[in-house]
């Protein structure tokens, strides 16, 4: 067996924006989809799940401070 070990920049649960949603629209991360070589994140808005890479989402935090 291997052990995994994955560093995300969200978690389950969080707060996030599509960056390119002009209409900067409330998200949650719901899960992760783990391939080689890249992670990507379950997002729902709506009851609808869609896949991002983290360079596509912005946190509330980011959004705050200007982080973006």
């Amino acid at each position: 067996m291997t052990d995994l070990t994955i560093k995300v920049k969200y978690r389950i649960g969080d707060v996030v924006y599509s960056r390119s949603d002009i209409e900067d629209r409330v998200r949650f991360v719901t899960g992760y989809l783990v391939r080689k070589g890249a992670l990507i994140y379950i997002v729902s808005l709506e009851g609808q799940e869609t896949f991002y890479y983290d360079f596509e989402l912005i946190s509330d935090n980011e959004k705050m401070f200007g982080n973006n």
